[in-house]
């Protein structure tokens, strides 16, 4: 069963289809602009709640007057594009700090930016082009050797200070950088190299495999000051390895998804069979020292991304898009059958997947329209997994989506709560009068939900008391498409 509602301009409309006493249904409570008048978001960005409920952003700017509060750790804007670090309250009503964060190139990029927080915490990771980073005294690599490197910075709470900052990477460029921190307090870092010199440990002295067009798959482990390289290996196949998800288990287990062209993807003992088309889905899993544990592919016979993971302590969840008619789904699906209709790159529909512990598929399901969709975040939630993306479908899951803008695949973002076993749903359609853009998901402490998106939208719902109640203006391009202009946060409460 499906169940739809709309949340469009200024205020929370109406109309909502099948919701009334669904256990998954979501309302909108508090939302907020953020940005400044040149253009900032991006296509995938962070968002994550700390334990006192505050929530913390992370984007690439082009503007130079973002708001700034508290005792910025960099108070100016220094280059082509920066990132912006801020932190709310729980209700989006108070900025309670930000800063900006770059060297005079470029921050950002067109790949995606990562966060993660624990404890006292805060690490960021990025793709970089300057040569003039912050990097910080006894840094495990002190400058950038590439095109793009990647940097990873610690700050402290308050965003007053950048307690360590390194760069990390070789002589060409790095990019789709996800982080995570280890029960231990290391610092892990996946992404993509096309750099033979990236830098490995002894361990894992392999060089640079097939990847020359998006480069190989990297994960490495720093320490928590960021100075030493504990383990850092390529996970390499003779095509291009992305990897767009990392997540890590209380035990330390190390759990990367994304996609490949490789059918020998990180070959080793017990390696599974390519599922087939031009890319294919994948999870591996690996040891704290980076030793693999398992794998899987994860597709059908046409293109298959994975974009987003959430894990549980005994399920990993994946979404994506793909163009695949034939993706194994499960007995009871909510949707058992591809919806697109003019094939790959144009008609992709979402896919959701979710594989115990042995990386077996126990549950998964299509979501789609007649247009194109995409899955750019996913988290477990109390009553199952939501699923954020963007579409151009009239008639997304069979419901009827209004999508507007310019922009060829993120017209019109969506929210998605499904039940544990992929069975049911409800959706909301958010968007507005420009382009809107779903990049993350975060669960607060109290089982309210968290959406950040990037967004052109002028009329884009806010509530009463919202920090920035309107677009502050701007666009930000990215391949020759625009893709946000503003930040948007939403919190949905059950």
């Amino acid at each position: 069963m499906i169940h739809f509602r709309i949340i469009r301009p200024l205020v929370v409309l109406g109309l909502i289809v099948g919701l009334a006493g669904s256990a998954l249904a979501l309302d909108l409570s508090h939302a907020t602009y953020f940005g400044g008048t040149r253009g900032d978001g991006g296509y995938t960005f962070p968002i994550v709640v700390a334990p006192d409920g505050d929530v913390y952003i992370a984007f690439r700017t082009d503007s130079s007057d973002i708001p700034l509060a508290g005792v910025p750790a960099q108070e100016a804007y220094a280059g082509r594009g920066d990132l912006v670090i801020a932190r709310f309250n729980a209700d989006l009503s108070e900025l309670k700090a930000s800063t900006y964060l770059g060297g005079t190139s470029e921050e950002g990029s067109w790949s995606s930016i990562d966060m993660a927080l624990n404890g006292d915490a805060l690490v960021v990771a990025f793709p970089s082009s300057s040569t003039n980073l912050p990097v910080t005294d006894g840094a495990f690599q002190s400058s950038r050797k590439g095109g793009f490197d990647l940097g990873v910075a610690r700050l402290s709470l308050d965003l007053s200070t950048i307690q360590a900052c390194t760069c990390l990477g070789g002589s060409e460029d790095e990019a789709f950088v996800s982080v995570a921190i280890a029960p231990t307090g290391d610092v892990v870092v996946a992404g993509s190299t096309l750099s033979r010199n990236f830098p490995r440990t002894d361990a894992y002295p392999a060089g640079l495999s097939g990847g020359r067009t998006h480069g190989d798959l990297f994960v490495s482990v720093l320490d928590a000051g960021l100075t030493t390289l504990k383990a850092s290996r390529l996970l390499s196949g003779s095509g291009d390895d992305i990897a767009e998800a990392l997540c890590i288990r209380a035990d330390g287990e190390i759990v990367l998804a994304g996609w490949t062209r490789s059918t020998d993807l990180a070959a080793y003992d017990g390696s599974p069979d390519y599922r087939g088309g031009p890319y294919d889905g994948f999870v591996i899993c690996l040891d704290p020292d980076l030793a693999i544990s398992q794998m899987a592919y994860v597709g059908g016979s046409d293109w298959d991304f994975v974009y987003s993971m959430a894990v549980t302590p005994t399920q990993i969840a994946i979404a994506g898009h793909t163009a695949s008619l034939d993706l194994p789904t499960s007995a009871g699906a909510l949707s058992g059958s591809y919806a697109g209709t003019s094939g790959a790159n144009e008609g992709d529909d979402v896919f959701v997947a979710v594989l115990d512990d042995s990386l077996n598929v126990v549950s998964s399901t299509y979501l789609g329209g007649e247009g194109w969709e995409n899955a750019t975040a996913l988290a477990s939630v109390p009553s199952g997994w939501a699923v954020a993306g963007q579409t151009n479908s009239s008639d997304f899951l069979g419901t009827a989506f209004t999508p507007e803008g310019d922009n060829q695949y993120a017209t019109e973002g969506f929210l998605a709560l499904l039940d544990a076993q992929l069975t049911d749903a409800s959706v909301q359609q958010v968007g507005g009068d420009g382009i809107d853009c779903p990049a993350s998901l975060a669960l607060g402490t109290g089982g309210d939900l968290f959406l950040l998106m990037g967004t052109t939208s002028t009329d884009l719902s806010v509530t009463d008391g919202a920090w920035q109640a309107a677009n502050a203006g701007g666009t930000l391009r990215m391949e020759a498409m625009v893709w946000s202009g503003d930040v948007w946060i939403g919190r949905f409460e059950p």
